[in-house]
């Protein structure tokens, strides 16, 4: 199950953070995606649960001023690639329902997963081993 969750929303902070609190701390989980895990008011959380309501998984993302989403965190525990594609349909799913055009993300270039998703790499976006993938809605 998939629940999301918009930072700074008082009535469900709360919820947010005790859900996605350990996860978001937890510097094993920093290394692995490459930078701390941060939130400012108004990014979007989806958090995907098990059937007893343990948590697996989450995928943040940032609506820009220009209109695009920046997805700038994608987690996933266990089923790891199961519960990303999952998540990362809900988000397109939710994203187009706000008329967005263009979402884009920066992993590893040598991550197979955006590709398969119909994302495309950005080789002129650069940093190291990551690269910006971008996809238009």
């Amino acid at each position: 199950m998939i629940k999301r969750y918009v930072h700074g929303d008082a009535k469900t902070d709360n919820k947010l953070f005790a859900a996605v609190g350990a996860m978001a701390l937890n510097p094993k989980i920093h290394t692995e995606l490459g930078n701390a895990i941060t939130s400012i008011n108004g990014d979007v959380w989806y958090l995907w649960f098990d059937e007893i309501n343990k948590l697996f998984g989450f995928c943040q993302t940032r609506k820009l001023k220009n209109g695009k989403v920046h997805i700038r965190f994608l987690y996933a525990e266990g089923l790891g690639m199961k519960i990303k594609n999952e998540l990362i349909g809900w988000v397109l799913a939710d994203v187009r329902t706000e008329g967005v055009t263009e979402i884009y993300t920066n992993d590893r270039n040598n991550s197979g997963m955006w590709g398969l998703l119909g994302f495309k790499a950005d080789e002129t976006k650069k940093c190291g081993a990551f690269v910006k993938w971008e996809k238009l809605l």
